[in-house]
């Protein structure tokens, strides 16, 4: 019994992401992923990912960022933020890796913040490069 207060007060830290895009404000729930064990791990080996969530990578700082689709079992729409705020470039409909080398996916200019969420969410949501993102 312990054990399982235990372990139901862990849980994953999450965020609200909201993008002000092209058709209005989109909400995601978004865990949050700012250790470098968990930027290794990402969402690999997830078999879906609902819509409305996603994965908030956060660094310590502004750099070129770079990704790849390694152990991950669905597609993903990477968007790529500066530390303003600011969606500098979103790499769309990215597939699981199935041959090595994996392709790898980096941003555009130096980011601090990376949403991953399930692909095609940009698109039918108007999430475009120059929006912006607020954390909540």
């Amino acid at each position: 019994m312990a054990l399982l207060l235990f372990l139901s007060g862990c849980g994953v830290t999450q965020k609200n992401v909201i993008f002000h895009a092209q058709n209005g404000d989109y909400v995601i729930r978004a865990e949050i992923a700012d250790t470098e064990t968990e930027w290794e791990r990402g969402l690999m080996y997830r078999k879906k990912l609902e819509e409305k969530h996603g994965m908030l990578f956060i660094y310590p700082d502004e750099a070129v960022r770079s990704f790849w689709m390694k152990d991950t079992l669905i597609p993903l729409d990477m968007i790529f933020i500066d530390g303003t705020g600011k969606i500098m470039n979103i790499a769309s409909n990215v597939q699981p890796c199935k041959t090595d080398p994996c392709e790898i996916y980096k941003s555009s200019t130096a980011a601090k913040y990376v949403v991953e969420i399930a692909a095609g969410e940009s698109a039918k949501h108007g999430i475009t490069a120059d929006n912006f993102v607020e954390f909540k």
